[in-house]
């Protein structure tokens, strides 16, 4: 269900999954405090990748100001 893509904020730098961007912008919550809980998810994509897999799809995004 989690594949390897990944999206990251160009702001904070939050990394999190490519299928939770929507969900990631709508939230507002731009910020550090917000890596500790996303970090443990991008470190466990990373011990369950095999020797010869290509690294993950990082894209930039920003967060939008008025998200309703």
């Amino acid at each position: 269900i989690w594949l390897k893509d990944a999206v990251q904020c160009r702001d904070c730098g939050m990394v999190c999954h490519k299928k939770c961007e929507a969900r990631c912008q709508a939230s507002g919550n731009c910020g550090a405090e917000n890596l500790t809980t996303m970090a443990f998810e991008v470190e466990e994509a990373e011990t369950t990748a095999g020797i010869g897999d290509s690294g993950p799809e990082i894209s930039l995004t920003s967060c939008e100001e008025n998200v309703q």
